[in-house]
């Protein structure tokens, strides 16, 4: 993970800490355990896919969140994951057409599933 932008790694340990101190320790599936995973398992396919670093960023960041909303509500966790992530990424002055193409990576992975995302961000 050292060769992640400095922003990235704050949030990460940020939000890595807060879902483990918050999120009920009886959850099997949506855990801090889980993130971490989600987020590795996205940071070793974004390298060997050779994304660009953008790409790289965009995909960790909806791995990162992509859970944030259950901190809050099981039902529809993802829209308000959504939320956060527009939250914390207007503050860091991301353009809005990157906040929302993370919304849409988070939002496939709702159940079912109702977003193809063929096209890389631009």
């Amino acid at each position: 993970m050292s060769n992640l932008p400095p922003f990235l790694l704050d949030l990460y340990q940020f939000w890595t800490e807060r879902l483990a101190k918050e999120l009920d320790e009886s959850l099997r599936y949506h855990s801090v355990h889980h993130t971490q995973e989600v987020f590795n398992c996205c940071s070793t396919r974004a390298s060997i896919e050779k994304l660009p670093e953008k790409s790289r960023d965009s995909l960790l960041l909806a791995a990162l969140f992509h859970d944030t909303g259950f901190l809050y509500q099981s039902y529809q966790h993802e829209k308000r994951s959504c939320e956060i992530v527009e939250e914390v990424l207007a503050k860091l002055q991301f353009p809005l057409s990157e906040i929302q193409y993370i919304q849409q990576l988070i939002l496939s992975t709702q159940l079912p599933s109702t977003y193809t995302l063929l096209i890389p961000f631009p």
